[in-house]
This record gives structure tokens, C-alpha cells and sequence, in this order.
């Protein structure tokens, strides 16, 4: 009797039993690994603790273009403390300030009335740099002692993989950039732009029927140089011109105006234990020319500025340690009139003079992170 009791319990509970088992077997199951990949999305616009914007110049591909001339200086414009005095003006009034007053400059090395055609172009051949810097105050160790703004035209730091380039056509210019990858290690970079108004628009060029002849022109170089992981060695060079000429035969006189930048630095920058040191040393020169030629007699008014300095900081994760020499020639316009009658020359007065900057910032959070 005992027996048929316990064989009809253990088939009664035998139901119940497996399929409780089977569950939990299903429940102790572990999953594959599951890989989530998204696309991030980074802003072309950043701005650091100290309020300075970086801008990468690769979203001028996707804006509109000023006769087939995507301008970094004019995009800069509207950007908030930027004003313009008119809508044909490259310059940057930045809070109220005069254009003359801002520090522009191509990795740290100053130029001077970066504009031509009365605005409508600036100097800087987009393509041939990689980011462009801005604050609307100059008022820090890193900078120069200026009223205005500070903008810094910054070149591409890496090799690129194969060589490639671009090429824009415009109405009134064209423009295009090379970048030829020299092994591994080495890359050079070569831009240049040039106008001619005069050939499609010469017809409509003309005071009084004499045609007016403007063209300008800038050229770029960079060689970059990375001999191991922590350095990098870069060559800078740049030239831009604007040339005016007006020869009016009713008066037999010839009027030529000529003004231009002419640039060039050498630059290091090393990488070690957390620290970054750069260092630049440059020649920068602005030179503007006007000459006025008669049968009888002729007017000649130079005048240039020459800078040449040298530029090192230190850059760690909380602190930045810099310094700043810099040397200025400076020859004002000094009218030279020669003719027939008479002939009157002002001395040649030039002017020289040095500055020294040297600065530290330091941030440090005020709660741990």
C-alpha cells in the first residue's frame, strides 16, 4: 500500500517538476555582447575656458561663396562683438575698435591691412589653412598688447594620407591649394591666387576713357616636419600684392600704386611629460608705393613697416608661461618731388623700436572633476 502511494506522488509531481526546470535553465541563459556605434556630433565652432573661438575652416565648403570665394574674414563678421562699417569693408571692428587696432596674424606672426579690393577679399586663401582662432579681446599674456580683437590663421599639423587638392574659379579670381605628402614624415602645402579684372572687365575699367589696371595676388608655402612623435617643424611663407596703374596719354603721366605683405617664420613645437613647447621666430614686413611720373616732373611716396621677433611659451594642463620679442622698423611716408622747376625731398626720417612681452595663465577648478 505504501508503495502505490509513493509511485502515485512521484507521478503526479513529475509535471510540475520538469517544466519548472526548463525554466530555470532558460532564465540562467547569457546574452551575446552588444556593440551600440554611434555617429558623435561635434560642432565646426568651439570655445575654450578663456572665451577665444576656434573655427575649423573645412565648413567654408558648405557656405555660400562671395564671387567663388569662400573669405574666412568676411564669416568672422558675424560673429557676435564684430561690426562692419560698410557692407565692402574686409576689416573687423570688433566692440566698437578701429581694424587697425586687432592683432591678426598667421600662426602668430603679424600682417598688416589684410584686405584687397577695397574689402570685398581678404589675404587668407582658405584652403590653406586648417583653423581659424578668434577673441574679441586681446587683453591676455598670450597676446598682444592691442585695443581690438585677435585672429590667427593656424595651419594643418598632420600629414596627409595621399596628395590632393583644391581648386576654386570666380568671377574675379581664382584660387588653388596643393598638398603633396613628401614619405611618412614630411608634407608641403602650396597655395596661391590670383585676379584678372582686367582681362574679362577692362572695357568697364576706364576714368575719363584711359583704363584703370588693378590685379593682386598671394602665394602660400608650408613645409611640415615631424622627425619623431614628440616634434614638429614647420616653415611659413607668404606674399601678397595689390597693384594699381593708371597712364592717362591726353597728360603723359603715368600713376602706379603698389602695397603688399611679405611673411616668413620658423617654428618648433615638442611634446613631453604633459608639456608643450613652442617657439617662432619670424620677419613680417608691410611696404606700400606710390609714384607719379610727368614729361616734367614726379612724385614718389614709400613707406613700409619691418618686424622681426621671436615668440616661446610653455603650455601644461593648468598653465601657460610665455614670452615675446619683437623688434619694428618703421619708415613714414616721406614725399620725394622732382622736376624742372624744383626739387624737394623730406629727410628720410625712420623710426625704430622693441618690445618685450612676457606673461603666465593659470586655471585651476575650483571644485575637483
Amino acid at each position: 500500500m505504501k508503495r502505490n502511494i509513493t509511485g502515485l506522488l512521484i507521478a503526479l509531481l513529475c509535471p510540475l517538476l520538469c517544466p519548472a526546470q526548463n525554466s530555470d535553465t532558460l532564465r540562467s541563459q547569457e546574452l551575446a555582447d552588444v556593440e551600440v556605434i554611434a555617429r558623435r556630433v561635434t560642432s565646426k565652432l568651439k570655445r575654450d575656458s578663456l572665451g577665444s573661438l576656434s573655427l575649423d575652416l573645412s565648413f567654408l565648403d558648405n557656405m555660400p561663396k562671395i564671387l567663388g570665394n569662400a573669405d574666412p574674414i568676411h564669416y568672422t563678421q558675424l560673429l557676435p562683438s564684430v561690426q562692419t562699417n560698410t557692407e565692402m569693408d574686409a576689416g573687423l571692428h570688433v566692440q566698437g575698435c578701429d581694424n587697425s587696432h586687432n592683432d591678426i596674424s598667421i600662426d602668430g606672426v603679424p600682417l598688416y591691412n589684410v584686405q584687397h579690393i577695397l574689402g570685398l577679399f581678404s589675404v587668407f586663401n582658405a584652403s590653406h589653412f586648417s583653423t581659424l582662432r578668434f577673441s574679441s579681446s586681446a587683453f591676455s599674456a598670450s597676446a598682444s598688447n592691442r585695443l581690438g580683437g585677435y585672429l590667427d590663421m593656424q595651419h594643418a599639423d598632420s600629414v596627409p594620407g595621399k596628395a590632393g587638392g583644391d581648386f576654386s574659379l570666380g568671377l574675379i579670381s581664382s584660387q588653388g591649394t596643393l598638398r603633396l605628402p613628401m614619405g611618412q614624415r614630411s608634407a608641403l602645402f602650396l597655395s596661391g591666387r590670383a585676379a584678372y579684372m582686367n582681362l574679362l572687365y577692362g572695357q568697364w575699367l576706364k576714368v575719363d576713357g584711359t583704363v584703370l589696371k588693378y590685379s593682386f595676388y598671394d602665394a602660400n608655402l608650408t613645409w611640415l616636419y615631424h622627425p619623431d612623435n614628440r616634434n614638429t617643424l614647420w616653415l611659413n611663407y607668404y606674399s601678397g600684392n595689390d597693384v594699381v596703374s593708371y597712364d592717362e596719354g591726353g597728360y603723359q603721366y603715368d600713376a602706379r600704386l603698389k602695397w603688399g605683405n611679405y611673411m616668413t617664420s620658423l617654428n618648433w613645437e615638442r611634446k613631453q611629460n604633459g608639456l608643450t613647447l613652442m617657439q617662432t621666430a619670424y620677419l613680417t614686413t608691410y611696404r606700400n608705393r606710390f609714384r607719379l611720373e610727368e614729361s616734367d616732373f614726379s612724385v614718389y611716396l614709400p613707406s613700409s613697416i619691418l618686424d622681426y621677433g621671436y615668440k616661446a611659451s610653455i603650455r601644461g594642463n593648468h598653465f601657460s608661461i610665455g614670452t615675446d620679442w619683437a623688434v619694428h622698423h618703421i619708415h613714414p611716408q616721406a614725399p620725394s618731388v622732382r622736376g624742372d622747376v624744383q626739387t624737394h625731398t623730406l629727410s628720410d626720417i625712420r623710426q625704430h623700436a622693441w618690445r618685450v612681452r612676457c606673461g603666465a595663465i593659470i586655471n585651476f577648478p575650483w571644485f575637483p572633476v
